[in-house]
């Protein structure tokens, strides 16, 4: 997958940022389609990680501290940055693979930041 935009497939040409919204043939929005699937994926599972510890840091059979309620509380900070970095991104390339791109490629560069 990572070869892809090198044989010319959605390049990052007309957009740098994390995902290439170059979606002009078939082949270049099967890419950004799986890419975006992939990242959605990964974020769930992450997600699903952080729902599991939490549980087991507020288990009935674990005795609660102070430390458990500070590891919770930088645990919902990693999940809502990983959020916010996805979210943009995620929203932009469907916009771009319905063929209404909501962003234009200079516009974009904020998304760099």
């Amino acid at each position: 997958l990572a070869l892809l935009p090198i044989l010319g497939v959605s390049s990052y040409v007309k957009v740098s940022i994390c995902l290439p919204m170059d979606t002009g043939s078939l082949p270049a929005r099967s890419y950004v389609v799986t890419m975006l699937l992939l990242n959605v994926a990964a974020f769930l599972i992450v997600c699903g990680c952080y729902v599991r510890i939490y549980a087991a840091i507020r288990s009935p059979r674990r005795k609660a501290g102070s430390k458990d309620a500070k590891m919770a509380k930088k645990m919902a900070v990693l999940i809502f940055t990983d959020f916010t970095c996805l979210a943009p991104i995620s929203f932009y390339a469907l916009s771009a693979i319905l063929s209404k791109p909501l962003i234009t490629v200079t516009n974009s560069k904020i998304l760099l930041v």
